[in-house]
């Protein structure tokens, strides 16, 4: 049966959250400085119908693997 301590408490999800985050930013930011070539960047801004703002970039590369 499920009980209260089997649910992590929400400090420890977003605690978890970011932790995995920043070492996906890791795995990028070393893939990415192991670039066979440039390191291409697009960008895309735009607005809702409410105004509120979005910005959106990818970036491109061919790694050594």
């Amino acid at each position: 049966s499920l009980v209260d301590s089997d649910i992590p408490h929400r400090t420890q999800i977003r605690d978890r959250i970011i932790r995995m985050w920043m070492e996906d930013c890791d795995r990028t930011n070393n893939s990415m400085a192991s670039a066979v070539g440039n390191v291409s960047f697009t960008a895309d801004l735009w607005s809702s119908e409410t105004l509120q703002p979005f910005l959106a970039m990818t970036a491109h590369w061919i790694s050594e693997d």
